[in-house]
């Protein structure tokens, strides 16, 4: 299984190197995050200048939601990992029920019916891209395999995503 996931890498960070359009990489990115960590629901947040998040791809309407949520009430993963850059690149929350780090957020999140999520920080060097972030409708639903896996997909999709936004920026 390794090494075919180890395949499977190789093939999208080639796809991500040819890709120069920002909507290319922002869906080639979210296609693939969910089959390789095994969820269903992917939103993708970008950071813009003043540590702005938006809502830039989603799979479905849940990860959506839960990603406008974040960005409503300015709590979640994400804006705890962009306070701390110096901090962890994956941030974890196994029972979003139980979790108390950001009540304005995992509440509504909860009642969407995601019970666990997975954050990973995008980054190129110092700054700080986006995040992806995968939300699971059961507890516990990221064993430490998907948050390697996670791991492994935000590295090889920061520089594509950055390069992308950049050549963008500058048309």
């Amino acid at each position: 299984m390794h090494g075919q996931l180890a395949r499977e890498f190789a093939q999208q960070a080639a796809r991500l190197r040819d890709l120069n359009e920002t909507d290319a990489v922002l869906d080639a990115i979210v296609e693939f995050a969910g089959p390789a960590v095994g969820c269903r629901h992917v939103g993708l947040l970008l950071c813009g200048r003043r540590s702005k998040l938006r809502c830039a791809r989603a799979t479905d309407a849940e990860a959506a939601e839960a990603d406008h949520l974040q960005i409503a009430v300015r709590q979640g993963p994400c804006w705890c990992s962009l306070a701390r850059p110096d901090g962890p690149t994956e941030i974890l929350v196994d029972d979003t029920a139980d979790e108390s780090r950001w009540p304005a957020w995992n509440r509504p999140v909860t009642e969407l019916g995601i019970r666990s999520v997975l954050s990973s920080r995008l980054a190129t060097g110092d700054r700080t891209v986006g995040f992806l972030t995968w939300y699971d409708d059961e507890p516990h639903g990221f064993d430490p395999d998907s948050v390697t896996v996670a791991h492994l997909l935000a590295l090889h999709a920061a520089t594509p995503l950055a390069r992308a936004i950049e050549h963008q920026s500058k048309n």
